[in-house]
Parts: structure tokens; C-alpha cells; sequence
């Protein structure tokens, strides 16, 4: 027996290959496109919108001089900020702790101090290569007491990183720096 060769025309060719042809195309052009598209490093704008209220909450505990939730505010920056964080703003005075945080509180009371804050600015930017993402924190600080010591009122612009904490899965402020706080526009 023999082969015999058949001379097979373009459209037959087309007529049988086509679907495969299609595909082998459809394929390629989706590989090129998956492969050249560029990164995204955007945050959900829910995952946004819990960094924010996040970022307000620390800011509020680091500032917080209220006789009446001082404590409090301080034994809640424990699980909100890393060793290294803690350890930055002790050796600056930010953070209080043992018989400086008894003592602190024995004054708050006496003198009834009482603090209010406003946020004017809270931008959050896109995660950085560690996976950290930057929070800026700006607006004023109000401080009132009976004896009517201290700044009345004040400005502040904190930078924070912040991460998620691998042994809680919650929120953790990784780096913090206090930025020289220019007053912004509108009063």
C-alpha cells in the first residue's frame, strides 16, 4: 500500500485550523498584555479608609493629655506601635511609662487638663518596597486647663509607616517621624 499526498488549499487549511489558529493568537496576546502590564500597588479604598481611621486613632492616643483618658490613651499605644517606635519616642519624651506615666497623670488631674484635637490633613500615599505604607497626619492640638499652663494651642505633622502586624494581623505603626508642622491654608 501506498501514501498518497494531498494538495490542500488555503481555505481548506483555514476551514479546519481556524479555531486552533485563534486561539494560539488569543493566548499569545493575553500573555504579552498579563506580562507588560505595570504593577499595581494601590490600596483598596476600604483597606484605605481603615489605615485612615487607624492613623487618626494613634495620633489621638500620642497626643491625648486629657486627665480623665490619659492612661488609657498611652496603655493603648502598646498594641499600636512597634518595639523600635516605643523605644524612639521614649528616648524623645513622646512616651510615658511606670512612675513618669503615675506622676503625669497625678498632674493632668490636679491641674484638670483637658486637650481637643482637629485633623486637618491625613493623606495616605502608595505601599513603598517593604510593603509599609506612609501616612502624613497634620492639624492642631487644643489644650486647656484650670491653671492655665501650657500652650494653648498647637500644630502638629506626624509621618508614619505603617504595616500589619504578623502576630496580630492588625494594623501596626512600623516607623514614626514628627515633621515641622507648616500651617495649612483656611484657618
Amino acid at each position: 500500500m501506498y501514501w498518497r499526498l494531498n494538495k490542500i488549499s488555503p481555505q481548506q487549511f483555514l476551514q479546519h485550523y481556524a479555531v486552533h489558529i485563534a486561539l494560539a493568537v488569543s493566548l499569545s496576546v493575553n500573555l504579552f498584555q498579563m506580562v507588560t502590564r505595570p504593577k499595581q500597588d494601590k490600596l483598596p479604598q476600604q483597606m484605605q479608609q481603615s489605615f485612615v481611621i487607624f492613623a487618626k486613632q494613634v495620633t489621638s492616643h500620642l497626643l491625648d493629655t486629657t486627665y480623665l483618658t490619659f492612661v488609657d490613651s498611652t496603655a493603648a499605644l502598646d498594641g499600636e506601635l512597634a518595639p523600635t517606635v516605643k523605644k524612639y519616642l521614649k528616648e524623645r519624651g513622646l512616651l510615658t511609662q511606670g512612675a513618669e506615666l503615675s506622676a503625669m497623670a497625678i498632674q493632668l488631674k490636679r491641674s484638670r487638663q483637658v486637650c481637643a484635637i482637629r485633623f486637618d490633613r491625613v493623606q495616605m500615599s502608595d505601599p513603598n518596597a517593604q510593603g509599609m505604607i506612609p501616612c502624613t497626619v497634620a492639624g492642631k492640638i487644643a489644650i486647656h486647663s484650670s491653671d492655665e499652663s501650657g500652650p494653648q494651642e498647637q500644630d502638629f505633622c506626624f509621618r508614619y509607616l505603617i504595616g500589619i502586624s504578623k502576630a496580630t494581623q492588625q494594623p501596626i505603626v512600623a516607623g514614626f517621624e514628627e515633621l515641622s508642622a507648616a500651617p495649612q491654608g483656611g484657618g
